[in-house]
């Protein structure tokens, strides 16, 4: 839910505050930062994750499936589930 996507956010950010001095660990930060922006985009948009629809036997509503139909600008964790 989305309340715990702003907690990792939260949780991330500290991260980074407090390895900044640490090239690696603010570059993985830094990527698991983007990955949650991500998912906070989508979550927001939709209020659920729509490549897992099928999977709980939910419908897709025509934005979402547009959404599902652009492979192009689909996420690659959002591919790896449909």
């Amino acid at each position: 839910n989305i309340e715990n996507l702003n907690l990792a956010s939260d949780v991330l950010k500290e991260s980074m505050d407090r390895f900044r001095d640490r090239d690696a660990a603010v570059a993985f930060l830094q990527f698991q930062k983007g990955f949650l922006a991500d998912h906070r985009a989508v979550v927001e948009r939709f209020g659920r994750y729509p490549h897992r629809n099928g999977q709980l036997g939910r419908e897709n509503t025509a934005e979402e499936q547009a959404w599902l139909e652009d492979a192009e600008n689909l996420p690659g964790w959002a591919k790896s589930q449909g």
